[in-house]
């Protein structure tokens, strides 16, 4: 005989240890950051969990697949976007640097990153005749460039490509296709978690 009460939906032990499994870069990600929030201030520490997620993932992604997907990077925008016009409320500011990241250098931030890959990548493909990069990368140089604001952003793009440039030197892909991805996550989080 029914009671018409819904019995709650059990977790099998073996569907937690898949999403374990599934999302176990991410998970380590996080456990090295924690092993170093005391590189970081306290009002730091919670966003850069959130910045080495999407980071981590994104990198996985496009280290596997050259694909960076729209459903991970424009939240990775927008999210650097909110940090920075959350001010205290959610996520304190922070200094990059010696710059404190405000709500005018995250949107200049995003603006310069997006739009001068795009336009790098347009003239790239003006003169060779085919796309140097995908759209992905531009995004995430974009949201990259919200979380860390503008002016840190030549450093940015001269470690990646110095980084990406250094790999393909040691892998020599026969392809010729080095993802973009992974460098710019890698130094993007070099940059946040630096001094």
């Amino acid at each position: 005989m029914a009671t018409g009460r819904a019995r709650a939906p059990h977790v099998a032990p073996e569907a937690l240890a898949r999403l374990l499994w599934r999302h176990r870069y991410a998970i380590g990600c996080v456990a090295l950051f924690l092993t170093l929030y005391t590189l970081l201030p306290p009002p730091r520490l919670v966003p850069g969990l959130v910045l080495s997620w999407f980071l981590l993932t994104l990198g996985l992604i496009d280290y596997h697949t050259l694909l960076l997907p729209d459903r991970l990077t424009l939240p990775f925008l927008l999210s650097g976007i909110g940090c920075a016009a959350a001010g205290g409320a959610v996520c304190p500011p922070f200094e990059v640097g010696y710059a404190r990241v405000s709500l005018h250098d995250s949107l200049l931030g995003a603006l310069y990153g997006a739009g001068g890959l795009w336009l790098l990548n347009g003239v790239f493909g003006w003169v060779k005749g085919y796309a140097g990069l995908g759209g992905g990368d531009i995004k995430l140089l974009g949201g990259l460039g919200a979380w860390l604001g503008w002016p840190v952003l030549p450093l940015l793009c001269a470690a990646a490509a110095l980084t990406g440039l250094v790999w393909w030197l040691w892998r020599r892909r026969a392809d010729n296709e080095v993802p973009f991805g992974p460098f710019l996550a890698l130094a993007g989080w070099m940059i946040y978690i630096g001094p």
